[in-house]
């Protein structure tokens, strides 16, 4: 896969603000329903820990994918410099 277009994959801003309406929404709602649960506080914990985990897994993956294709595309460049200029 040429490198020009992995660095070019950028989102468009409509779909990053979409994205964000949906991650506060959907937080939003889970903790308002957590909060009016008729639990205990420690499984009401639990529940909330378990959304924190859930949103640092994402946000790691997501992370990890885009290391991962930066680092495919700067091997990609530094291989086709190589040719270029050999040392």
């Amino acid at each position: 896969m040429p490198a020009q277009i992995l660095t070019n994959q950028q989102p468009s801003g409509v779909f990053i603000a979409a994205s964000w309406v949906a991650l506060l929404a959907g937080a939003v709602s889970y903790n308002v329903r957590l909060w009016n649960a008729q639990m205990p506080l420690n499984k009401k914990g639990y529940y909330f820990t378990v959304l924190m985990y859930g949103l640092f897994s994402a946000v790691s993956v997501q992370k990890s994918v885009r290391d991962r294709m930066e680092c495919y595309a700067y091997a990609q460049r530094k291989r086709m410099l190589r040719y270029v200029f050999p040392a």
